[in-house]
C-alpha cells in the first residue's frame, strides 16, 4: 500500500422508507517487480471508485439497488484488479483495470406471512479495451451477470428454511489464432438450508 486507503460515504435518510446515498474510495499499491523480460519498474498504481445506491421500503416491499464504477478494485472483490502493460522504453508497468456494473434487490414479505421472497440481478463490466488487449488463447474476463431468487419460510419463531437459485453468466474474450472471439461460460445452482436462533 503506497498511501492508506481512505473511505467514505454521505447519506440522505427519510424516516424508514427512503435512504440515498454516495460513497467513494481511494487509494494507492507500490509495485517493485522483477518481470520475465528482465526489466525492473518502480511503479504506483491508484484505486478508486464511486457508487450511488438507493433503498426504498413500502410496506412490504424493499428495494435496493447500486450503480458503481472504479478502477483496480480486486480487493473489494471485484474481476477487475490489475494488467502488467508494457512501457515506450520497453519497461513494464502495473495498471488498474476500469471497470463498472451494479446490482438491484426486490424482498416481499406479506403481512402475517411466514413466507418471504427475494430476488435480484447484478452485473460488472471491465473495459472493453483493456480486455481486447489482454485477451489470450486461454480467454480474459469480460463481463459476469449474477441473477438469484429465494425463498424463505418461518414455520415458527426463529426457525427459517430457505430455497435458493442462481444463475450466472461469465463472458470472455480469447484469441483463436489471430481473431478475437467471445464466448460464454455459465453456471445454474441451487440451494437448500435451514436456520435456528436460540
Amino acid at each position: 500500500s503506497g498511501l492508506p486507503f481512505a473511505q467514505a460515504r454521505l447519506a440522505y435518510v427519510r424516516g424508514k422508507s427512503v435512504t440515498i446515498g454516495v460513497s467513494v474510495h481511494a487509494g494507492q499499491s507500490d509495485w517493485q517487480k522483477a518481470y520475465p523480460a528482465g526489466h525492473y519498474t518502480d511503479d504506483k498504481t491508484s484505486t478508486w471508485g464511486a457508487a450511488g445506491d438507493l433503498k426504498v421500503v413500502a410496506g412490504q416491499v424493499t428495494v435496493m439497488a447500486e450503480g458503481f464504477m472504479g478502477s483496480n478494485l480486486g480487493m473489494m472483490f471485484s474481476n477487475a484488479g490489475t494488467r502488467t502493460v508494457a512501457t515506450e522504453t520497453s519497461d513494464f508497468k502495473v495498471e488498474g483495470i476500469d471497470v463498472m456494473g451494479g446490482w438491484g434487490e426486490l424482498s416481499f414479505k406479506p403481512a402475517n406471512s411466514k413466507v418471504s421472497f427475494n430476488g435480484g440481478a447484478g452485473i460488472e463490466i471491465l473495459d472493453d479495451d483493456q480486455v481486447e488487449e489482454m485477451a489470450t488463447a486461454a480467454g480474459s474476463l469480460s463481463q459476469n451477470l449474477t441473477l438469484f431468487g429465494n425463498l424463505q419460510f418461518d414455520p415458527v419463531p426463529k426457525v427459517t428454511f430457505a430455497l435458493e437459485v442462481g444463475y450466472i453468466q461469465t463472458t470472455y474474450k480469447y484469441l483463436a489464432g489471430t481473431t478475437l472471439e467471445e464466448g460464454d461460460g455459465t453456471n445454474l445452482n441451487g440451494a437448500v438450508s435451514a436456520r435456528m436462533a436460540f
